[in-house]
Order: structure tokens, then sequence, then C-alpha cells
């Protein structure tokens, strides 16, 4: 986990990339429903015009990796999270061909050495070459579990994220979906997805 600013506040970006062969769990949903405030006095009509999503999802640790997440687990108190959407990882080159886009995207370096968090509507960065990595990110809250080590030098951490942003940050899908059969998807409720 890197501790950078954005958009004047402190957040925390898991740079821990996702195993890639156990399951990225993504649910999205609208919310559409009415919830009664703490009070239970009134209700408030949380209807959105875009997805919400909660994600969960593997990654190993190993070395120096395993130090720096406990650390950054202690400092992590109420500052939010951005994480890659990490099965969507294109190259900056591609970035235009991407089925799943955002209003907060990340651009980065293989080696995390550099790395950009930017909204829709800010200046692209310029540094990326076409072959650094582009992805669209959440911005939210995870369940601070600490990472089971397998032995003294690596470990695995389960990532339990909520998304708690502006709707501007949301993800959007193109237009050109499809699930496994690779059949145009109208309706993508309970359906796995490819493309992404």
């Amino acid at each position: 986990m890197i501790s950078t600013v954005f958009k004047g506040d402190t957040v925390f970006i898991i740079n821990d990339a996702w195993n890639g062969k156990d399951v990225f769990n993504l649910d999205a949903s609208l919310i559409r429903d009415e919830q009664m405030s703490l009070t239970k006095r009134s209700a408030r009509r949380p209807y959105s015009q875009t997805i919400v999503c909660k994600c969960k999802y593997q990654v190993t640790l190993q070395d120096a990796e395993v130090r720096s997440v406990i650390g950054s687990l202690r400092a992590l108190t109420t500052e939010k999270v951005i994480i890659p959407l990490w099965p969507a990882v294109t190259t900056w080159a591609d970035r235009g061909n991407s089925a799943v886009r955002g209003g907060l995207m990340l651009a980065f370096k293989d080696d995390w050495s550099q790395y950009s968090p930017y909204a829709f509507g800010d200046a692209d960065p310029v540094w990326p070459l076409p072959s650094d990595l582009w992805t669209p990110a959440l911005m939210g809250f995870i369940n601070p579990t600490q990472p089971k080590m397998l032995t003294p030098d690596a470990a695995t951490w389960d990532i339990d994220f909520q998304e708690s942003s502006v709707a501007a940050y949301a993800l959007r899908f193109t237009d050109d979906l499809q699930d496994v059969a690779g059949h145009a998807l109208q309706d993508v409720a309970g359906k796995t997805l490819k493309g992404f």
C-alpha cells in the first residue's frame, strides 16, 4: 500500500496486485431503495444513477511487501483507499479500448516507481509510455484484515473493499459487454462477464 495525496486528501493506493488465479469478486449495484435514518425518524433516499461496487480478492505478498502492508494497515485510520480494478488493467496505449471505464483512473509503471491517480476531466498524466499500465480505479474503504502468514517472508491478504466516493468516480461499462459465451448483454444482473 502506498500513502499519497489525491485532490488534497491523504489516500492509500493498494498497489499489491491481485494474483490473477483466485476469484476477483466484483458486486455492482444500483441503489434504488429507501433507507431509514440513524434516528429512525426520517427516511433518506439514496437513489443512484451510477453503480456502487464491492470487491473481494486476494493478493500474495513477499518479503518487504508483507512489512509494508502491515505498516500501512497500522497507519490507516479514516483515510480512503484507491484500488485498481485489476481485471481491467491494460497498457496506456490501449486504454481507449477498455470495456470498463471510470471517473477515477490510475496510470502506473509496472514496478510502481511512478503512478498517478486522476479523475475524468483532469489532464491525462504526460509521463506514461505506451507500455506503462492503466486501469479504472475505485475509491472507498477496506475492512482492514491482517495478512495471513504462510512463511516468515510470505503471506496472503484478503481484501474486502466497499466503494464510497462521489458519483463522478463510478465505473462505467461500454455497450459491447458480453457474457462468457460471447453474446451481447442487455441486463448484466447475476451474469459472469468477459471483456475485462
